[in-house]
C-alpha cells in the first residue's frame, strides 16, 4: 500500500511541476507575442488548428486542379 501510495504522490507531483512550466510558457508566449491579455494568446493557440486545417484544404484544392478553394 505505501509503495503505491508514494507512486501515486510522485506522479502528482509531477504533472503539478508540469502544469507549473506550462503557465510559465503561456506568459512568456504571451508576452512574446505583445498579448496583455493571456485569452488572446489562448484564442491563436485553439484557432491555429483550424486556420491550419483551412489552409490544408485551399493548397491541396489548388494544387489538384488549380481551383481556389
Amino acid at each position: 500500500m505505501i509503495c503505491g501510495t508514494r507512486s501515486r504522490c510522485g506522479r502528482y507531483k509531477a504533472v503539478r511541476r508540469a502544469e507549473n512550466r506550462c503557465g510559465a510558457h503561456m506568459v512568456a508566449l504571451a508576452t512574446y507575442m505583445g498579448h496583455v491579455n493571456i485569452y488572446a494568446t489562448y484564442w491563436y493557440l485553439e484557432a491555429t488548428a483550424d486556420l491550419v486545417r483551412d489552409i490544408a484544404v485551399a493548397g491541396e484544392a489548388f494544387m489538384s486542379d488549380g481551383r481556389r478553394a
